[in-house]
């Protein structure tokens, strides 16, 4: 391999900041799977969203991750990891590239999204002493590997989402995750959501068995997703409905037996 260092650059019609993206993960490998160049941006580098390169000439593939974090998101050997469960909205790319030995290479790369997500929107009012749903959900991932591309590590993720008085009347919730398929398979994952009080006692329960999920898709649930059997209450309704209008009487004269007369 030549020794000889020249640049190479990715160009972007729009900042990533446009987008949201905060972080960004990069890595040039050689043929062997081999981490050749890798590195990080965040919002405070200048030149956010335009990664810059100095490396030798040969044939790599380049692998991009963006996220848009808002919690803890760690990369260690290149597999991005967010611990406390919760996968925020994020997007890869992984192509072969040739660094030619000439002054500047450039190449534009389009990004999309590497999650699935699954979207819960509840048509039934929930209960206001419901505090806290807690997430279940089987087959799915945390944690991403951004050399291959995939979700790794399949496990069981539970989280705790707290709700507010504002989101009693309807739930709109979505879920990411990572799948430990490539593009274009399905993975089908079970997904359980208990409806808990705020002694934390679960008052009713709602369970998606075998739910399809793909990377870059949307699985839509709209509908009934809590019961509220357990809060049954007896009440009176002193309003009187609308008013009948009864039919006209047959009137039949009664003659007392005192008053009757035999001719």
């Amino acid at each position: 391999m030549d020794n000889k260092f020249i640049d190479f650059a990715t160009r972007a019609n729009a900042t990533a900041q446009d987008v949201g993206i905060k972080n960004i993960f990069w890595a040039l490998v050689t043929s062997d799977n081999k981490i050749a160049y890798s590195g990080r941006e965040t919002t405070k580098d200048s030149v956010f969203g335009k990664l810059s390169i100095n490396c030798n000439p040969g044939n790599y593939r380049l692998v991009i991750f963006a996220t848009k974090d808002s919690v803890p998101v760690t990369n260690n050997d290149e597999v991005i990891n967010y611990t406390s469960g919760k996968v925020q909205e994020a997007y890869s790319y992984s192509a072969n590239v040739r660094i030619k030995s000439v002054k500047n290479n450039t190449r534009t790369c389009t990004l999309k999204h590497c999650i699935a997500r699954f979207n819960i929107i509840n048509t039934c009012p929930i209960p206001d002493d419901v505090t806290t749903i807690t997430l279940t959900a089987d087959g799915v991932c945390k944690s991403f590997d951004m050399i291959n591309n995939i979700g790794i590590s399949p496990e069981t993720i539970t989280r705790d989402i707290p709700l507010t008085p504002d989101k009693h009347k309807e739930m709109n919730i979505f879920l990411n995750f990572f799948l430990p398929t490539t593009d274009g398979n399905i993975t089908h994952a079970n997904i359980k959501l208990e409806f808990k009080d705020k002694e934390g006692e679960v008052v009713s329960t709602c369970t998606f068995s075998d739910l399809p999920l793909e990377t870059d898709h949307t699985t839509l649930y709209r509908g009934i997703v809590i019961k509220d059997a357990d809060n049954s209450n007896m009440e009176i309704d002193t309003a009187w409905g609308d008013t009948l209008k009864a039919p006209q009487p047959i009137v039949s004269q009664i003659i007392s037996s005192k008053d009757a007369k035999i001719y």
